[in-house]
């Protein structure tokens, strides 16, 4: 069983201790609860509350179909949504934003896509925004996002290697949010 206590800027959990630069209060067992707050400014700016039910997946492939469609999600939650529908709805969008964001000519090509996905079902509200600064993973990301019942996010970066970093929330019933990260081989 994974659980966590965010106290404002002390997050206690069943992962350790950590202080973080960031003002969040709520809990979380085994991916349902509570948050509201201030994140890790590292990552840029976020404020909001949510509650409801997160479960996550992790996947890899060479293109953004693969990576997709790799994704495995377990759980009772997902079993009341057409998944094949939503992976159809969300690779569109995934190859409309590589497109936007000028990284399309990696895509497809000689690159591994690496990542995970959080998959939430639940109410909350939220805004974000990413202003270029080194995030925790050394990628220095722009973007923004937010959410009153559905919303967006889009935000991309890059690190000293040139690998690309997306974050990608599109609401489709439950949120979809992808961390994904594109390696030149």
């Amino acid at each position: 069983m994974s659980w966590k206590i965010n106290l404002g800027f002390v997050e206690v959990g069943s992962a350790g201790f950590d202080v973080k630069p960031k003002f969040e209060f709520g809990a979380d067992v085994d991916g349902h609860g509570f948050n509201a707050g201030v994140g890790d400014v590292r990552n840029g700016l976020k404020i909001g509350a949510s509650a409801g039910s997160t479960q996550h997946a992790e996947a890899e492939g060479s293109d953004i179909a693969e990576f997709v469609n790799s994704l495995k999600f377990t759980g009772a939650a997902l079993e009341a949504f057409n998944i094949d529908k939503i992976i159809s709805l969300i690779t569109s969008a995934l190859s409309d934003v590589t497109k936007m964001t000028g990284i399309d000519s990696l895509v497809g090509g000689h690159v591994r896509i690496k990542g995970k996905c959080e998959c939430t079902l639940g109410l909350g509200v939220s805004g974000e925004v990413a202003l270029g600064w080194k995030d925790t993973e050394g990628f220095h990301m722009i973007g923004g996002g937010g959410k009153v019942l559905a919303g967006a996010t889009v935000m991309a970066g890059k690190d000293y290697r040139n690998d690309v970093k997306l974050i990608i929330g599109v609401a489709y019933g439950p949120f979809f949010k992808f961390d994904i990260i594109v390696r030149k081989l």
